[in-house]
């Protein structure tokens, strides 16, 4: 047993761990660097951050430094091939990593496999691995993320869903109802950007003399202060969020919906709205759709160590 170097590759930040195979829920060393600095590129970036975890590693502890790195596990931003580890796209907040070939740049540094997917997928496998497996086997799960953006991961008989394009579960694309009139992308809608932006928009429309809120645990505090807008806002958002949940939740027969991410971390005030969407929403008449909030507390670069070690196995297995 030996070691896994995990990443987690975001707009803002790119994060690295070393884990120890013998104690897999635990990274022994980390480190952090930004994704775009100045005059830089997240590749290149992706680069650093590995150099930095290999001189981690050979400066370890002596059990640690006598390790060897076995395997690389990436959770990246963007729609990740995950037979090639390739970017096959990522939105405009990230520039220059789309095409970026993630297991090349990686191998200039390091001769491990590289397994990498999209970082809502990892979580959602090391949530499943870690808290869920044992309570749903052999059953359909969609892991749900509300953060600063919209994602989705399908779980089937206990493990990612696979297809031709890496895209199984998402969901940012999907339109659903909110505040105001028609329907919109439910990234645009239940995302942290998209509630402070359509309560911006209600501010303006109702013309009131105010300061703009710019997160959502400010919209919170707002509503906790007895501002009826804010409460609206929040009502019509996330109960049209579950709405469209609810009926993905019948069109895929889905047994539970997990709901994680930062926004959905913020507790009952949140996943209270959504969970009301999907139940109001249901036509089942024998049993219903379980709704349950993410509990994993080890982290992304754990679930990306977790993701590597599965992949890997499965490769020398065939």
């Amino acid at each position: 047993m030996g070691l896994t170097l995990a990443l987690d590759i975001g707009g803002t930040k790119i994060a690295w761990g070393l884990i120890d195979d013998n104690a897999p829920r635990t990274v022994i060393a980390h480190g952090r660097l930004p994704s775009q600095p100045p005059g830089g590129n997240t590749a290149d970036q992706l680069e650093a951050a590995v150099v930095e975890a290999l001189a981690a590693s050979a400066q370890g502890t002596s059990s640690t430094s006598e390790k060897v790195i076995e395997r690389v596990g990436v959770a990246a931003a963007g729609v990740i091939d995950p037979t090639t580890a390739m970017v096959a796209r990522a939105g405009a907040t990230m520039p220059g990593w789309e095409g970026t070939d993630i297991a090349v740049r990686i191998a200039r540094h390091i001769d491990a496999p590289v397994f990498a997917h999209n970082d809502v997928r990892v979580w959602a496998f090391g949530e499943h691995t870690l808290c869920w497996h044992d309570e749903y086997p052999h059953s359909r799960l969609l892991y749900v993320s509300l953060g600063t953006g919209v994602g989705g991961a399908l779980v089937i008989n206990d493990d990612l869903a696979t297809g031709n394009r890496g895209t199984a579960g998402e969901i940012s694309e999907l339109y659903c109802p909110h505040y105001g009139s028609g329907v919109a992308r439910c990234e645009d809608v239940a995302s942290g950007p998209g509630l402070v932006t359509t309560y911006h928009k209600a501010i303006s429309e109702h013309d009131r003399d105010t300061a703009f809120p710019s997160t959502v645990t400010d919209l919170l505090e707002l509503e906790r202060q007895g501002d009826p807008l804010v409460t609206n806002v929040l009502d019509r958002n996330l109960h049209g969020f579950g709405q469209m949940l609810g009926t993905l939740a019948m069109g895929l027969d889905l047994d539970v919906i997990i709901l994680g991410g930062g926004v959905a971390g913020l507790g009952e005030a949140i996943t209270r709205r959504i969970r009301d969407g999907v139940r109001n929403h249901l036509a089942y008449s024998v049993r219903p759709c379980d709704i349950r909030d993410s509990v994993v507390r080890e982290g992304p670069l754990v679930a990306a160590a977790l993701y590597a070690r599965a992949r890997h196995r499965e490769q020398l297995e065939r």
